[in-house]
């Protein structure tokens, strides 16, 4: 799948400033769920921008978007408001939207790991989902200016944030990072003699394990 991605707001334009800032996490964040969504074999379209207004930046996106032909359009963003609120959303241009899918499967995978699902919220007046041609979502992983919020995505590992996104995108993608087995290998002596050799090889023959003599 072609996907455009955004970390919402430009390092000239900020969103969002709270226990975290918006820009700076959502840049890393970009770059984390772009690295997994590749490595599985996606291809990702930076929509980034460094425009300095709203509108500036907001319509270099929606143009790098089209301009690309993604199938699937994902701005990243955190939320904000006075501390009070909290949890996770995601917003689509309506009920028959494409996108919905994903972003519904977004939200749950936050809820999994603690945040409070706010659920799927429809904006058809919002600039992306006006100007952006394909299915388009602008994820609100959760509050910035929230203590309850901010505990529990600092001391998460920005690759599990980040399948969180791109599980939603392609449930083939491991919500974990798959783990790659150790081996361990048993030297047990070395000889001058080769008979020396041979004799002990035949004693770990007897007791049932597997082995070779190598000539170093």
């Amino acid at each position: 799948m072609k996907i455009g991605l955004r970390a919402g707001h430009s390092k000239n334009c900020r969103g969002a400033n709270g226990l975290r800032d918006e820009w700076e996490s959502m840049n890393i964040f970009y770059g984390e769920v772009a690295r997994v969504l590749e490595e599985y074999g996606h291809t990702v379209i930076n929509c980034n921008s460094s425009a300095s207004s709203v509108n500036a930046e907001l319509a270099e996106g929606a143009n790098k978007a089209n301009n690309s032909g993604v199938d699937l359009f994902i701005s990243l963003h955190m939320n904000s408001f006075n501390g009070s609120a909290h949890g996770t959303e995601a917003l689509t241009w309506g009920e028959t939207s494409r996108a919905n899918v994903y972003a519904r499967r977004m939200c749950e995978n936050f809820a999994r790991l603690g945040f409070y699902n706010r659920g799927l919220k429809y904006q058809p007046n919002f600039y992306e989902m006006r100007h952006v041609n394909a299915p388009n979502i602008i994820f609100e992983t959760c509050f910035c200016d929230s203590k309850k919020d901010i505990d529990i995505w600092s001391p998460l590992p920005w690759d599990t944030l980040a399948r969180a996104v791109a599980n939603a995108i392609d449930p083939n993608i491991p919500l974990k990072k798959e783990e790659i087995k150790k081996k361990y290998q048993v030297r047990v002596y070395t000889f001058t003699e080769k008979e020396d050799a041979e004799k002990a090889s035949k004693e770990i023959d007897n007791l049932g394990y597997y082995n070779s003599i190598e000539e170093i």
